[in-house]
């Protein structure tokens, strides 16, 4: 019975563009912990659907790199995956966690019932020791020079459409 524990914090340079943001990724499963620092390739080449605000791209990138770690890391056979994402954008929570939630279920073809998600701030992962651990990891993973793992074009569109289809479902 496997269970996976993904923090995630983003550089946001240039502020509003998370497509453009370096992402920091520390995960941990049956004992196994890995960092990574996550950018996109291509940037340029992504179609962003129309009327996409940058909260909504936020969640596709974070639901793409998500499926990523998964995969990488062999665990898409878990039972549990338990997400802690900084908070980096001040949105409506309880919506994004569950778009996030149902993109992660989707890419992964898996059901969203195994997935949790929160938002965390800095403070609020210091009250949690394992998970302060983790989060530190990833902020320092988010401000390296360079990536050492990347999403291309592809995975982050594909993100972005089911992205899309949750939004017109509300």
């Amino acid at each position: 019975m496997c269970q996976v524990e993904i923090v995630i914090d983003a550089k946001k340079r240039p502020a509003r563009n998370p497509l453009s943001w370096t992402y920091g990724v520390s995960a941990r499963a049956n004992g196994l912990e890995q960092s990574f620092t996550f950018g996109i390739l291509a940037v340029h080449e992504i179609q962003v659907p129309r009327k996409m605000g940058t909260e909504e791209i936020w969640i596709a990138v974070l639901a793409a790199i998500i499926a990523k770690v998964i995969r990488q890391l062999g665990f898409q056979h878990c039972s549990n995956i338990r997400l802690h994402i900084c908070k980096d954008l001040t949105c409506k929570v309880t919506l994004k966690l569950a778009l996030l939630v149902n993109a992660v279920a989707e890419i992964l073809q898996v059901s969203s019932s195994i997935i949790s998600a929160e938002f965390v701030t800095r403070s609020d992962a210091r009250s949690r020791p394992k998970l302060a651990v983790l989060y530190g990891k990833a902020h320092k993973s988010a401000n390296r020079e360079k990536p050492d793992m990347w999403c291309d074009p592809a995975e982050v569109e594909d993100a972005l459409k089911i992205a899309r289809s949750f939004r017109l479902l509300k």
